[in-house]
């Protein structure tokens, strides 16, 4: 069994830019969110995906980071870290998530 997830979430982000060098940031997205759950099943001998269901719903995330500049153009994100709710089939979804990247700003 598989399961799939999509998230079309936006909305604000606030960075602090007293610092140059250094900037936290913090956002509220909102959106909605896209489950699907397959299955693989063999058949004489022949694989096929079944699809078991999927399900769209309210999805929003809570979350802050910090970047730190590398140049005009770099930057390094050293954490960020977000709090993501999906609900889907009458069930509340919790998530927490950590991660850390390179940003390129345009």
């Amino acid at each position: 069994m598989k399961y799939s997830d999509f998230a079309f979430l936006f909305g604000p982000r606030y960075a602090l830019r007293r610092n140059e060098a250094i900037t936290p940031f913090a956002h509220f997205l909102i959106g909605i969110d896209r489950a699907k759950v397959t299955s693989d099943a063999t058949i004489s001998g022949t694989t096929a995906s079944i699809d078991a269901g999927s399900d769209k719903g309210f999805a929003f995330a809570l979350g802050d980071g910090l970047d730190v500049k590398v140049s005009k153009r770099f930057a390094i994100r050293p954490i960020q870290m977000d709090y993501f709710y999906s609900r889907h089939w009458g069930d509340g979804m919790n998530n927490l998530s950590l991660a850390f990247g390179a940003v390129y700003r345009f």
